[in-house]
């Protein structure tokens, strides 16, 4: 079983217990051994039933019919009628422990009904009965008609042919239903001599091997006060274990985020407000319509010279740019390469940018190559480039980092694209 199922199990067991748990017998009912020979016996066996589990004051009328495909029975649940009507299958060779499963589990149903317990799913209510009708003193009944092996031999000439017919019963399997058995009888400190008594063969092997798997979910100590809080206490140090790492992690995170962004966030915010000012002022100057013809002359010299020393600025910048560039590299191969853990670089990771200048986001097309982008709100024109980051070629990706392209910027004719949000 997987721990889903087992999950499952355990927690309609525990719904069971907490809705109805005071009023149930901790009892068994016997296993029915005889076969019933008419309609009078399978009346009595229904009430015997009923009575068991508290459903004295209901009428239980059993119909021997043909069934559906693969069904032993079916019950009429009217909640206001004091009749309850059920029908078993009519088939001559389907064995007494099987149709005393069948008769256990439909009146289940019932019980299960008067108690205002029900689930949504269909198929999981039919699960939630079967285990219901072990948690009530079924199980010896429900496990020795979960799985019959009939077995009969025929003469063909010389020789004689077994026959092997295997029914099943239930909407549990035989593991399963050896689970909830042996949790239902730990829970109620059933002794294992007690429990196994009445169990044919095929459900006290599968006992035996329902305890060679999984008996640590329905150790004896777990009723013990010690031992529920030394399970709680190795949650709690797994926790804190778990945690330690997540804290090593969390301080390669915070230097990466300080040592790392931090630095080149402050970087290239310095450049992109100096820049914004270089904009400023060449804009400035172009329009400015002096009317002195030899004033405009000397201002167009100068202007010169101040943008050819921010040129050379800008020069001794690239170096930097680019170390930046090789470390960011480095550290994106290092994560690209590890697919499992990081996603890759997507077009959808760098069409929605910010403003350098004043963080306005801003959408811009996927893959769009080279582009010049106006900020609509500060005015702010910077380049960018919407391909995805790529890691293969990283001398080639050197030479073409932003300060190189923004040397360029005052003398390119770019065509320029203005985007919002």
């Amino acid at each position: 079983m997987t721990e889903q199922t087992i999950q499952s199990l355990l927690s309609k067991l525990a719904l069971l217990e907490r809705q109805t748990g005071q009023h149930v017998s901790y009892q068994f009912f016997p296993p029915f051994e005889k076969a019933f020979q008419d309609h009078v016996a399978i009346q009595k066996a229904a009430k015997q039933v009923a009575n068991f589990i508290g459903l004295n004051d209901l009428t239980f009328v059993v119909g021997v019919t043909k069934q559906k495909n693969n069904v032993g029975g079916h019950i009429e649940l009217d909640r206001w009628s004091k009749e309850v009507f059920i029908e078993i299958t009519n088939d001559t060779d389907v064995p007494i422990q099987s149709l005393g499963a069948t008769l256990c589990h439909e009146i289940c149903h019932k019980w299960l009904q008067v108690h205002e317990l029900e689930l949504p799913d269909k198929f999981e209510n039919e699960i939630l009965t079967d285990i219901t009708a072990v948690f009530l003193g079924f199980g010896k009944q429900m496990l020795n008609g979960c799985k019959c092996v009939n077995q009969r031999w025929r003469k063909i000439g010389d020789k004689t042919q077994t026959i092997t017919n295997t029914r099943n019963t239930g909407y549990l399997d035989l593991e399963q239903l050896s689970f909830v058995y042996s949790i239902v009888c730990a829970m109620r400190h059933i002794s294992n001599t007690d429990s196994i008594v009445g169990l044919n063969a095929e459900a006290t092997s599968a006992i035996a091997e329902c305890d060679a798997l999984y008996a640590r979910y329905y150790d004896p100590r777990l009723h013990h006060l010690e031992t529920r809080q030394e399970i709680f206490a190795n949650i709690e140090k797994d926790i804190i274990r778990t945690q330690t790492e997540l804290s090593i992690l969390d301080k390669h995170l915070a230097y990466v985020k300080i040592a790392y962004c931090d630095t080149l966030e402050k970087f290239l915010g310095i450049w992109h407000n100096k820049l914004h000012s270089m904009q400023h002022k060449a804009t400035e100057l172009s329009e400015r319509n002096e009317p002195d013809p030899a004033l405009r002359f000397i201002e167009a010299s100068l202007a010169k010279l101040h943008f050819a020393q921010l040129r050379r600025e800008l020069d001794g910048s690239t170096r930097e740019s680019m170390a930046y560039t090789e470390h960011a590299t480095t550290l994106g191969q290092c994560i690209q390469n590890d697919s499992n853990l990081f996603p890759a670089p997507s077009p959808s990771m760098f069409n929605i940018v910010k403003c350098p200048h004043d963080g306005t986001q801003l959408r811009l097309p996927e893959k769009s190559g080279d582009l010049v982008v106006s900020c609509p709100i500060c005015k702010y024109r910077f380049q960018y480039n919407t391909n995805p980051v790529s890691f293969g070629d990283q001398k080639a990706h050197q030479k073409w980092t932003w300060f190189v392209r923004v040397k360029n910027f005052f003398v390119d004719d770019s065509t320029t694209y203005t985007t919002g949000t």
